[in-house]
């Protein structure tokens, strides 16, 4: 005795109708993916942005500091005895003589090498 089929279940298990249902499942499925990969490279793109502006934060407070450094009196004060030579009334100025730099003929600054200065201290007659 053969069973009948009803008519829904001859159409749940013809080769189109699986082939078909196939094709919309892997669709289906690239769909979510592509999507799954669009949200991941936004997280990822989130997370470097918000490490970027903690970065920019800090160099931001940085450059802050230094900003009232320099518009300080203390900053003008040092910039002006070291570029332009100023100095208080009453202070004397003491200049600190590089002993490895020798100025020759013309103001030319030769440079000693270590092993004559060396020779120098311990040989040559004391000036």
């Amino acid at each position: 005795m053969a069973k009948k089929r009803g008519f829904n279940a001859g159409i749940f298990m013809s080769s189109k109708f699986l082939l078909a249902a196939l094709l919309i499942a892997v669709l289906l499925a690239v769909g979510f993916a592509r999507v799954y990969l669009k949200n991941y490279s936004s997280i990822k793109e989130i997370e470097q942005l918000e490490l970027e502006a903690k970065r920019l934060e800090t160099e931001k407070v940085s450059l802050l500091g230094l900003l009232d450094y320099v518009q300080s009196d203390a900053y003008v004060e040092e910039e002006a005895r070291k570029n332009l030579q100023y100095k208080k009334p009453g202070e004397e100025v003491v200049v600190f003589k590089d002993p490895q730099v020798e100025v020759g003929k013309g103001n030319i600054e030769i440079h000693k090498s270590n092993i004559v200065l060396w020779w120098e201290y311990f040989f040559a007659p004391n000036s």
